[in-house]
């Protein structure tokens, strides 16, 4: 057994010595051309892509070629992606895209769902500064469980609730996202229509 370059815990058998590798994307192939034997990583994962016995000489010289052409175009892919979500960060300015008095809603819960409001209070740069606001009942959206309703915003602030500085960034097909102050937060703007809120009894 040998160790990896790019992983120390990837398996690679000793007999493999033949080998192709790119450490920027981490992919490392190992052959025996003899043995038409062959084990592939890619990324940063110790697990093995693949790790196959071949019948001929040309079918395992092609698969290699096949898995390099994929690791290389998929790296360059997710490079290309990474440098234009940069571009389009940097020219994010939170003022294009929110106002002052804007409705920020938050849906979270994991077997119920919570709903929270948010004012836009003050609007700088990348950053937007949100305040908590009262939630009301739509009237005659309470489902016939009793446990489930539709709510909207209202505009009076709590005067103990959460207020949080959001960082406007850049989203998918050229919307924009906020960052979230927890992992199962969903904040964003609110669309104007009655939110689905459940509970347990």
């Amino acid at each position: 057994m040998q160790t990896s370059s790019i992983n120390a815990s990837r398996y690679i058998p000793s007999d493999l010595t033949e080998t192709i590798v790119n450490l920027p994307i981490g992919l490392e192939v190992y052959w025996n051309s003899e043995k038409l034997s062959a084990i592939g990583f890619n990324g940063k994962s110790k697990k093995a892509d693949f790790f196959y016995k071949f019948r001929t000489p040309e079918q395992m010289t092609k698969y290699i070629e096949d898995f390099v052409k994929k690791s290389v175009a998929a790296a360059e892919r997710k490079s290309a992606e990474k440098a234009a979500k940069k571009s389009a960060n940097a020219a994010i300015a939170a003022a294009d895209h929110f106002s002052i008095g804007d409705i920020i809603v938050n849906s979270w819960g994991w077997e119920q769902t919570n709903i929270n409001f948010y004012m836009v209070t003050a609007v700088k740069g990348k950053t937007i500064t949100v305040s908590e606001v009262y939630g009301a009942q739509v009237e005659g959206s309470m489902y016939s469980h009793g446990m489930a309703c539709d709510v909207v915003p209202t505009t009076e602030l709590k005067p103990n609730g959460d207020t949080y500085n959001l960082r406007v960034k850049s989203g998918y097909n050229g919307d924009v996202a906020l960052s979230q102050p927890a992992s199962y937060y969903y904040m964003h703007k609110w669309n104007g229509r009655p939110m689905y809120k459940s509970w347990y009894a």
